[in-house]
């Protein structure tokens, strides 16, 4: 088959070779530029081969052969000159669906199968709170991986190529339109491999959906689920009589690529700690069973029971979705990755098409014991069709959530969204009475300029401490990461 054939691994035109991550000469003025660069813009080892990563067969294979031709491109553009004729070169993956199915998998998987180095992009690595900074650091992100030849690997790029601000008022918009003007500059006149990996397609803008190619990543089968399971059983980890392909199985049920790496792992210290020999099916099933209580009901959507037959969360998202929403999504994904996606309500994620919305959010506003009020520039003074302000109106749901979640004794947490300049706890008079004591919680910042990376983590520990069952949580799924969140200072005047 040509995808065997293209698995055997030769140096790339492009590349340093399997194995060999030296720069490249560079010349002077290349020299110079890379004396200011960020010291993070560097390249690692891919950490995974494509004989870890279980995908079906059709996008594996399309995966495989389409990296390799892209990188042997040289042959087709150059040496028989098809870019006189202003044919271009493709050389951007998005890679697409829902989190721990193997996309961060698939991406070292490329650099791995290329012999390249990869540089792993998250968006705290590269924003500015400073206008022209975050495009220089991105141009400085290509000219590093061009140097070294490594493969660009953006995680969570919705955050970078959601749809451009038509409008934009404030310094956030700014930085955020300047950010993606520059990636589409480079998008089209770069010849490595760029792969963007994110859960939120359907936010990207049109401008660079065209320049993508998608391969969209599903849910495995109970098929790949099996083989992924054996796949990642190392060859000297003991495993007792009881554990069969049978008795597994019913184990695997919903879990993604993720869930049963865990489950593994969970299995095997639970061996150790039991002091037995052979890791048996009781310990894969003990593993399984935290696993569950950490994750809804399945992963597969078909097989969730509606919404209104749930049970409650714990964290409310509330959210103005014309405001900041290049942070809602992912504090949503690090609220579910530090506590549970059963933990985590925001509606824009939780409801299915014919899930009656106000039922469902009136009583998750009520229950969960914890409300992230995201407020960003727009949240006080957006406006509807007739000119009239949204939050003064009966019918605006950011109002009414919030109140109902006061009047439960909830902890409602202002989570201030943008600069400092920008963005400011709302005074009394400013908002209606219904959601007037929001005003007096103690606000927490989250600024686009310190990097989601930096700050929510120490947001994660508030809510930890403020609500017992999620510091349990958290504990159970063992999740550490580096935080600063800065409090809000409260206006006095």
């Amino acid at each position: 088959m040509l995808v065997d054939k293209l698995m055997t691994r030769k140096p790339s035109t492009l590349a340093h070779g399997p194995g060999s991550y030296d720069s490249l000469p560079v010349n002077e003025t290349e020299a110079s530029s890379a004396a200011h660069e960020p010291r993070h813009f560097t390249p690692h080892a891919p950490l995974y081969a494509f004989d870890l990563v279980v995908l079906p067969a059709a996008l594996k294979n399309r995966i495989v052969t389409t990296a390799t031709l892209l990188d042997r491109g040289n042959t087709v553009f150059d040496d028989w000159r098809l870019s006189e004729i202003g044919a271009d070169q493709f050389a951007a993956f998005n890679f697409y669906g829902p989190p721990g199915i193997g996309k961060t998998m698939a991406a070292h998987a490329v650099a791995d199968l290329l012999g390249r180095p990869i540089i792993q992009v998250r968006p705290g690595l590269i924003e500015s709170p400073y206008i022209g900074e975050t495009p220089k650091n991105i141009d400085s992100l290509f000219r590093a991986a061009e140097r070294e030849g490594a493969i660009l690997f953006f995680d969570e790029a919705d955050v970078w190529l959601s749809r451009r601000i038509e409008s934009p008022e404030t310094v956030a918009d700014h930085v955020l339109n300047s950010a993606r003007a520059e990636l589409l500059m480079w998008l089209d006149g770069y010849h490595g491999l760029v792969i963007f990996a994110t859960n939120s397609v359907s936010s990207y803008d049109p401008a660079f959906l065209r320049r993508l190619i998608p391969f969209e990543f599903m849910p495995p089968t109970e098929a790949e689920r099996i083989e992924i399971f054996w796949r990642h059983i190392p060859d000297p980890m003991p495993l007792a009589a009881d554990v069969t392909e049978e008795s597994i199985i019913p184990l695997l049920h919903g879990l993604m690529g993720r869930d049963i790496r865990r489950l593994i792992i969970d299995a095997a210290m639970n061996a150790v700690l039991d002091g037995s020999p052979a890791v048996s099916h009781t310990h894969f099933a003990s593993a399984a069973n935290g696993i569950a209580k950490s994750l809804p009901m399945t992963h597969d959507a078909q097989e969730q029971p509606p919404m209104a037959d749930r049970r409650s969360h714990l964290i409310f998202i509330s959210y103005r979705g014309s405001d900041q929403n290049w942070a809602t999504e992912p504090v949503y994904a690090r609220m579910t990755e530090a506590f549970g996606a059963d933990t985590v309500f925001k509606a824009g994620n939780a409801l299915r098409a014919g899930e009656e919305f106000p039922a469902i959010v009136k009583r998750e506003a009520a229950s969960c014991p914890v409300m992230l009020a995201c407020i960003g520039p727009e949240w006080l003074t957006a406006t509807a069709p007739d000119g009239s302000r949204r939050l003064d109106s009966p019918a605006d749901w950011v109002q009414e959530e919030i109140a109902i979640s006061l009047q439960a004794g909830n902890h409602v947490v202002p989570l201030l969204i943008g600069n400092r300049n920008e963005v400011a706890l709302p005074k009394p008079d400013q908002v209606p009475e219904s959601i007037r004591a929001m005003v007096y919680r103690q606000a927490l910042w989250l600024a686009p300029g310190r990097g989601l990376d930096a700050t929510i983590p120490m947001l994660v520990d508030c809510l930890a401490e403020l609500v017992p069952e999620l510091a349990e949580r958290r504990r159970a799924r063992s999740t550490t990461q580096p935080a600063s969140v800065a409090q809000a200072p409260r206006d006095e005047d």
